[in-house]
């Protein structure tokens, strides 16, 4: 296996796959304190290098590896356990009373007016 060498996760280049092509990957189990992440999806590398930069305390990032164009293939990060948050997907749908609707209202139409005389 070659040696790893890590970049810095604001050196990340942009991966050219095939839409079809491009997966993320995360790995993990009980007894680690990381995950690790595997990209190639331009999307899902962008919104895991922002969370890194804005809490990179144990993070790390390197190359999947190159093709023939040495164009990079992929990246995998390396980071806290605690950096994966999942969620259920299902959000409850909110339901106002005409009261509340009529509230919500007059505090947006207050907000407006008060910008308009900071502005003005």
């Amino acid at each position: 296996m070659p040696d790893i060498k890590y970049i810095s996760i604001d050196k990340i280049e942009t991966v050219t796959v095939m839409r079809e092509e491009a997966e993320t990957t995360i790995t993990t189990n009980r007894v680690d304190d990381y995950i690790t992440i595997y990209s190639s999806d331009n999307v899902m590398i962008t919104k895991i290098a922002k969370a890194a930069l804005n809490n990179p305390e144990g993070w790390l990032c390197w190359e999947a590896g190159r093709d023939s164009n040495n164009k990079v293939k992929g990246y995998f990060f390396k980071a806290p356990k605690k950096a994966l948050c999942l969620r259920s997907g299902s959000r409850k749908e909110r339901v106002f009373t005409e009261e509340q609707k009529e509230a919500a209202k007059l505090r947006l139409v207050g907000a407006q007016r008060g910008r308009r005389r900071k502005l003005g």
